[in-house]
């Protein structure tokens, strides 16, 4: 097996050489740390390395391996951790100068979730300044590429993440998600990136907050991504939220006969590519194909949510603004600066009246949920977001500018919905594409049942697909 085939290896089958004793976690490591010193100068997507103390968790890994005793539901297996998520006596930049110096006193009780479970911590992964952008550059980390094509965006705000993954630097990543910062570079990297619903897995009390911000786990696939959020979820001391005790997600049926699935190509005032279009209507002929019953349903009504859902983020992320231009006002990424003049312009009715959208919303979605096993539409729009792309630039799909080209917010907003991105296949320029299956709220295993299905037909790092990945 050669070095890069083991990289991207799933992870049950990683588990499986680890108690055959066919490799042990010291010398996948090693080929891991070996693989990131040459591939990350290039791709740009990990931020800091914990090298040394990875290979003593991988010794101790081992040795459990080795007697047979106290082996761990991942153990041995490396993950990675945006860098807005806390890790005990460990800097958490959030991609800002202003946060260089940042030590936690704790780490996100997620972060705990996966060291307890045996997961070594290697690295952190880049994101914007404040996870604020839909690209993934900072003036303190540069910029990190797409390694399917570098003049496209790796997405935001888990670019890193995404970029990563897709590039064999990591085969777990851990990331957060307010308005679809795992989807949306998952998306754009064709991996997979699971929202669970609000109160499925704990936060922290530096990562609580927005209204809206969930973490959750980020993979090559759908079962790597259940294998991940098996270990994540149920209640936790720390965070009020957490109400419901682990939920352990056995391997989909891998059927959808019988299942009622809806649908929306563009939310009926998206502007989406021909690509992203035909992609999606692949995902869903297959289904139907499958034996589900698919149609379509209207979602026009949902646009008054789409436009007053960023108040909820920027009426809280105010100080955070504030204190960053004061801090370090010359020190900031150009696009910081226009987030900040948005955020601190927005008003408290205007936060409140982004929940009133919310209701009035809701009802009409929550009926949709409730004639439907589940509902799909695209990731993001297209696949040509330019690496250089800022929020006051006008995106131009199917030659027309437009504001606005990521489907994920709406899913935030209807927070107990679980969603899950999944690859729906590849653009020209050989950037993926990628579906969003929401579920009914607390639904979890409905979503990893319909998009294990669909990576049957579209994944690209799934065992038979590998070829794909770049």
């Amino acid at each position: 097996m050669s070095d890069n085939s083991l990289l991207f290896q799933p992870i049950s089958s990683v588990l499986d050489l680890f108690k055959t004793k066919t490799i042990s976690p010291f010398e996948y490591l090693d080929t891991l740390l070996t693989h990131i010193d040459r591939m990350n100068p290039t791709v740009n997507s990990l931020t800091d390395q914990y090298a040394d103390e990875a290979r003593m968790a991988a010794r101790a890994s081992e040795s459990r391996y080795m007697s047979g005793e106290g082996v761990r539901p991942l153990d041995g297996i490396p993950f990675s951790v945006k860098d807005s998520i806390p890790v005990r006596n460990k800097r958490c930049t959030s991609g800002s100068y202003t946060k260089i110096d940042l030590i936690c006193d704790e780490s996100d009780p997620c972060v705990d979730r996966l060291v307890e479970a045996g997961a070594i911590l290697h690295s952190r992964t880049a994101s914007p300044e404040f996870s604020w952008a839909w690209t993934c550059d900072s003036k303190l980390n540069g910029t990190a590429l797409n390694p399917w094509n570098h003049d496209v965006t790796c997405g935001g705000s888990c670019g890193g993440a995404a970029a990563s993954l897709a590039s064999g630097l990591t085969p777990l990543s851990l990331g957060a998600d307010s308005a679809g910062s795992i989807r949306m570079p998952s998306a754009m990297c064709g991996v997979v990136g699971y929202k669970p619903p609000f109160g499925r897995n704990p936060v922290g009390i530096m990562s609580c907050e927005e209204d809206y911000n969930v973490v959750g786990p980020l993979a090559r696939t759908v079962d790597d991504c259940r294998l991940m959020q098996n270990v994540l979820n149920g209640t936790d001391p720390r965070d009020p939220f957490t109400i419901f005790p682990q939920l352990i997600l056995d391997v989909p049926p891998l059927s959808v006969k019988g299942l009622r699935i809806a649908y929306s190509l563009d939310m009926g005032f998206f502007r989406i590519s021909q690509e992203v279009r035909e992609n999606t209507t692949a995902v869903l002929r297959f289904l139907e194909s499958q034996g589900a019953i698919v149609e379509p349903v209207d979602m026009t009504w949902a646009q008054d949510a789409y436009d007053k859902a960023d108040a909820n983020g920027d009426f809280i992320a105010q100080d955070i603004f504030k204190n960053a231009l004061v801090k370090c006002p010359d020190m900031l990424s150009d696009y910081t600066y226009y987030f900040a003049d948005l955020s601190i312009k927005t008003t408290l009715s205007d936060y409140v009246e982004s929940y009133k959208s919310m209701y009035r919303a809701w009802p009409k979605f929550s009926e949709i949920l409730n004639r439907y096993d589940c509902f799909i539409c695209p990731t993001v729009a297209t696949t040509e977001v330019p690496v250089t792309f800022r929020p006051w630039d006008k995106l131009v799909i199917e030659g027309e500018p437009v504001s606005r080209f990521v489907f994920t917010q709406l899913f935030n907003v209807f927070r107990f919905c679980p969603v899950l991105a999944v690859p729906s296949g590849k653009g020209q320029n050989q950037v993926p594409t990628g579906i969003q299956v929401v579920g009914s709220p607390f639904d979890d295993a409905m979503v990893f049942n319909v998009g294990q299905v669909v990576e049957t037909e579209f994944g690209f790092f799934n065992t038979g697909n590998r070829n794909f990945a770049p």
